[in-house]
Order: C-alpha cells, then sequence, then structure tokens
C-alpha cells in the first residue's frame, strides 16, 4: 500500500495534475468565479495539500482522510473541513483542529468507520444514510 502511496497516488505527485485540471475547469466554465474542492481518503490528502498558498480554490475540505499531517494543516490558507470517523488516529485530531485556518472546521463522526462517505457508505442503512446526508 504505501509503494502505492510513494508512486502511483502520491498525493505530492498528483498536486500538479490537480492544478491543471482545476485551471482547465476555469478556461471551460469561465462563468463560475469560485471553486472549491473536496477529498475522500487519501484524496483528503491531496485536499489539505492544496489548500495552502497559491491555491486556485476558495475553500476546501477532506472525509475520513488518510495521511493526516497537523503541518499541511498549518499551510493552509483557505477555510476546511475535515469530517473524521473514529478509524483515523485520535492524538492526531486536536493538533489538526487547532491548526486549521479561521473558518475552518473538524468534526469527528463517532459513530462511522472510514469511508463512510464513499466506497464503504453503506446507504440501505438508515443511520449511515443520516450521517452521509449530514455530512
Amino acid at each position: 500500500m504505501m509503494g502505492f502511496f510513494a508512486k502511483k497516488a502520491s498525493p505530492e505527485k498528483n498536486l500538479a495534475t490537480l492544478y491543471s485540471v482545476a485551471n482547465e475547469a476555469k478556461s471551460l466554465y469561465a462563468a463560475v468565479e469560485k471553486w472549491a474542492m473536496l477529498g475522500l481518503c487519501w484524496g483528503g490528502k491531496l485536499a489539505a495539500l492544496a489548500s495552502a498558498d497559491q491555491t486556485p480554490f476558495v475553500a476546501s475540505g477532506q472525509t475520513h482522510p488518510a495521511l493526516m499531517d497537523v503541518a499541511d494543516a498549518k499551510r493552509m490558507t483557505i477555510p476546511h473541513i475535515c469530517l473524521v470517523s473514529p478509524d483515523e488516529p485520535a492524538d492526531i485530531l486536536e493538533p489538526y483542529k487547532e491548526a486549521l485556518p479561521d473558518h475552518s472546521e473538524l468534526e469527528l463522526y463517532g459513530t462511522m468507520f472510514h469511508g463512510w462517505m464513499g466506497a464503504r457508505a453503506n446507504l440501505e442503512d438508515e443511520k449511515n444514510l443520516l450521517e452521509f446526508t449530514r455530512g
């Protein structure tokens, strides 16, 4: 898994691709004045990295984020929402929340699981559906 993150899925390496897609979208949809981004799991790491100086986005977010790093939160310059499950490392949540920029939020979805907003979402389950909708 770490080999996958180091090569093909490397958030740092994919940052250039994200910025390229954002720039292309801006030219294709010139009427859209503001753009935001949301990343799930390892895409949350990408969203965090893309929230620093020179970002083309006005807001960002991540759900059940992977590879959380307080240093990423400290570099953010735009409002950011972070929706976590109890499967994320508990020791990083408070320092991460404290490092987020103004108008940001971190919320623990205590009854959910890693992936509840993505591939592991169980929309057949009433409680899961409620938390998915709330997220």
